[in-house]
């Protein structure tokens, strides 16, 4: 398909992409700072579709090595964590 109306849709889409992909890497890498925030953080990342999460074939700025979004994920719950026990 080719055409100014597909081109045109072709571009809100990877905007959208993009948007996702942003919205990803900031949802992966923010610390909770509480038990609490904590806990709903990994509830709603367990409850997001998979249209929702970064697509582990691309080598974006989402995890530090392709394929890894999960590991990036946990890493930073594991560090929140840390630090809450820490302060708390």
């Amino acid at each position: 398909m080719d055409g100014p109306e597909f081109e045109a849709a072709d571009a809100i889409s990877a905007a959208r992409a993009e948007d996702l992909g942003e919205y990803a890497d900031t949802l992966l890498r923010t610390e909770p700072t509480t038990m609490e925030g904590a806990v709903a953080l990994t509830r709603y990342v367990a409850g997001l579709g998979a249209w929702q999460l970064p697509d582990d074939d691309d080598e974006g700025d989402v995890a530090d090595t392709p394929n890894n979004w999960q590991k990036v994920f946990l890493d930073t719950l594991a560090d929140a964590l840390d630090n809450i026990r820490v302060t708390g």
